[in-house]
C-alpha cells in the first residue's frame, strides 16, 4: 500500500489537488500503522500547516491530517508539539463534527493517552469518564466501543499508579470482550493492558500467559521490525525473569535479537 501510495504522490498527472492531499494523508496514515512515525510527521508536518491557509483551521482534511501528526509525535515522544497538535484537533473536531462523531471520539481517546503520559491523570480520568459517558449514551452500556473505553481508563489508573482501581475496571471489560468480540481488536488492547496490570501486581504467570496470546497477534498484525512486536517479546523475557525462568527468558531475549 504504502509503495503504490508513493508512485501516486510523485506522479502528478491526473491528481487534483484534493485527490493529492487525501493520497498524502492516505500515506502518512500507512506509515503510522507500521511504525515508521518520523517518515509520516516528515509527510504531514508541512501538509498541517499549508491545510490551514488552503482550507482554513478547522476544515476535516487539515483536521484527519491533524489527528495522524499527532499519533506521529506522541509516538517520536514530542510531547508538548503532540498535546498542543491533539487539542487543536479535538476541539475542531467538536465544533465541525459533534462530539459524538466516531472520528471526534477517535481524537479524544488519543488525547486522554497524550495526557497520561504527559502525567496530568486528573485531566486524562475527567476526559475519559466524559468519553466513557458519550459512548454509553450512543452506543449503549457493554457495546464494543463502551468496553474499549473501560480499558483506556484502566490505562490512566494503571499509569497514575492505582492497581487495584484499574484491575476492577478493566477484568470485567477484557471477559465481556472475550465473549462478545473474540475477534475485535478492542480484545487485543484489553488482554495487553489486563497483562501489565497483573504484572504490576505481582501476579507473573497469569501476566506471562496474557503476553503470550498479545505476542501471538502481533507477530501476525505487524511486519517485521515493528516495535509492538520486539514490546510483545520483551514483556515475556520480563514475566520468565521475575518468575526465575532465566533459560526461557534467555531463549525469548536471543528471539528478539534476531527480530531486531
Amino acid at each position: 500500500h504504502v509503495a503504490k501510495l508513493q508512485v501516486h504522490l510523485g506522479s502528478n498527472a491526473s491528481l487534483n489537488a484534493a485527490e493529492k492531499r487525501w493520497v498524502s494523508i492516505g500515506l502518512a496514515q500507512c506509515l503510522n500503522t507500521q511504525g515508521k512515525y518520523d517518515a509520516a510527521e516528515k509527510l504531514l508536518r508541512p501538509l498541517w500547516i499549508q491545510l490551514k491557509a488552503d482550507l482554513g483551521q478547522t476544515h476535516p482534511d487539515r483536521l484527519y491530517a491533524g489527528h495522524q501528526l499527532g499519533f506521529a509525535l506522541r509516538r517520536q515522544e514530542t510531547m508538548r508539539e503532540a498535546s498542543v497538535v491533539l487539542a487543536e484537533v479535538l476541539e475542531g473536531r467538536r465544533s465541525v463534527l459533534g462530539p459524538d462523531h466516531q472520528l471526534t471520539l477517535m481524537t479524544t481517546t488519543l488525547m486522554v493517552r497524550q495526557l497520561r503520559d504527559a502525567a496530568r491523570f486528573d485531566e486524562a480520568l475527567a476526559l475519559a469518564k466524559e468519553l466513557d459517558g458519550t459512548v454509553a449514551r450512543t452506543e449503549g452500556q457493554g457495546s464494543v466501543r463502551h468496553l474499549s473505553v473501560s480499558n483506556t481508563i484502566a490505562e490512566v489508573l494503571l499509569a497514575k499508579g492505582d492497581l487495584a482501581e484499574a484491575l476492577n475496571v478493566q477484568e470485567p471489560a477484557f471477559r465481556q470482550l472475550t465473549l462478545s468480540a473474540p475477534d475485535n481488536e478492542a480484545l487485543d488492547d484489553a488482554r495487553f493492558t489486563l497483562a501489565e496490570i497483573l504484572a504490576r501486581l505481582g501476579r507473573y504467570e497469569r501476566a506471562e500467559e496474557l503476553f503470550e496470546e498479545v505476542n501471538v497477534q502481533d507477530q501476525k498484525k505487524y511486519p517485521p521490525g515493528h516495535q509492538l512486536r520486539w514490546a510483545a517479546l520483551n514483556n515475556i523475557a520480563v514475566m520468565r525473569g521475575e518468575r526465575r525462568d532465566f533459560l526461557g527468558q534467555l531463549a525469548v531475549l536471543e528471539h528478539l535479537d534476531t527480530e531486531m
